[in-house]
């Protein structure tokens, strides 16, 4: 066979297969220049031949003369219309076939998403108000939810609250006992009346949190919290 042997400069040379002595191994291939290679005539009738020679014969030395040939392309066009031509009427059949399977695929795959779509919707709606249902009855079960050591409490004018830890309780009753109390926004300590404070679930108190420097900042499932946040 044929091959170009890198330069430089390239050269034409030939594949030639090197049988060993010993059968049971493969024949050794390699690229040669064709000028270093010459022809040797047919064995004389009778003379020892080599195994490759036995089973190709003459065939064989002529694959040297075979190299010179220049291998046209197929005509592809030509190929073409000859298989439509033999096999026109089933490939037009097979094709309507595959096109048919694909269509009731692709069919049954859209709608497929669409009813998956609508049950993550739904389930998404119903654990919303699910969600809403629990959120309302937890606020409404800390607003009754009686103060005491270690409450969550919230104190202070509207916009202004701050929120806090109960550590302790002095006094009796509710009107006229008092609280002190660990604000959480700066770590200070306070005495506040128990009539001004109202119990907050920490729930609440993630979704209440703002930062302490820019007051704008919401919780981290919500917004990027700013560099001043929890100092």
């Amino acid at each position: 066979l044929p091959g170009v042997i890198p330069g430089p400069p390239k050269r034409q040379g030939l594949w030639v297969s090197f049988e060993p002595s010993d059968p049971t191994l493969p024949p050794e291939m390699a690229l040669i220049d064709r000028d270093h290679l010459v022809t040797v005539p047919d064995p004389p009738p009778g003379a020892q031949l080599t195994p490759w020679e036995a089973r190709h014969g003459s065939r064989g030395l002529a694959l040297l003369d075979s190299a010179d040939a220049t291998l046209a392309l197929p005509d592809e066009a030509s190929l073409e219309s000859q298989l439509a031509i033999k096999y026109g009427g089933q490939e037009e059949e097979d094709d309507e076939a595959s096109s048919e399977g694909s269509v009731d695929l692709s069919g049954g795959e859209d709608e497929d998403e669409d009813e998956e779509e609508e049950e993550e919707g739904e389930g998404q709606a119903e654990a919303a108000a699910e969600g809403g249902g629990a959120s309302s009855s937890g606020a409404a079960a800390s607003a009754s939810q009686p103060i005491a050591e270690g409450s969550l409490v919230q104190f202070g004018p509207k916009g202004k609250r701050r929120h806090a830890r109960v550590e302790a309780l002095g006094g009796e009753g509710l009107e006229g006992g008092s609280a002190s109390l660990l604000v959480l926004e700066d770590g200070s300590k306070q005495e506040v009346p128990v009539a001004q404070l109202s119990p907050i679930s920490e729930q609440a108190l993630e979704l209440a949190a703002r930062c302490s420097a820019c007051g704008k900042a919401e919780p981290a499932d919500r917004l990027m919290l700013c560099d001043n946040f929890a100092r």
